[in-house]
């Protein structure tokens, strides 16, 4: 085949799948504005999609409220660990700085691995 049959043929191809589109298209448009039992059948199955989101929303805040505070520190802790933070002198030099944000990284791994943190 030539490179002319092919890009016509593709061409033809999407046009026709476009109109069969648009085809769809109005005869949707005019169930949708003829048909009361088909806007009927659309209005209830809104209503399900609306209800169903609504409890999806209302689980997701309860999952959330169980699993209480970000944090499962208590405020003594957090303020210890923050003083004990404000001892820590941040290096210098680029080295210490990257040793320094390692060492303080892994220990966030290890806090959230134990579940301290979420």
């Amino acid at each position: 085949m030539s490179k002319s049959t092919s890009l016509s043929a593709t061409t033809i191809t999407s046009l026709t799948v476009l109109g069969g589109l648009l085809a769809y298209a109005a005869y949707f448009d005019y169930r949708r504005r003829n048909d009361t039992v088909f806007r009927k059948k659309l209005r209830v199955e809104k209503k399900k999609a609306e209800k169903a989101a609504a409890e999806d929303k209302a689980r997701e805040a309860e999952e959330a409220a169980k699993q209480g505070p970000l944090f499962k520190l208590s405020p003594d802790e957090v303020l210890e660990l923050y003083a004990k933070a404000r001892e820590d002198a941040i290096p210098e030099n680029v080295d210490g700085r990257k040793a320094y944000f390692d060492q303080n990284l892994s220990r966030a791994e290890l806090l959230s691995s134990q579940g301290v943190l979420h």
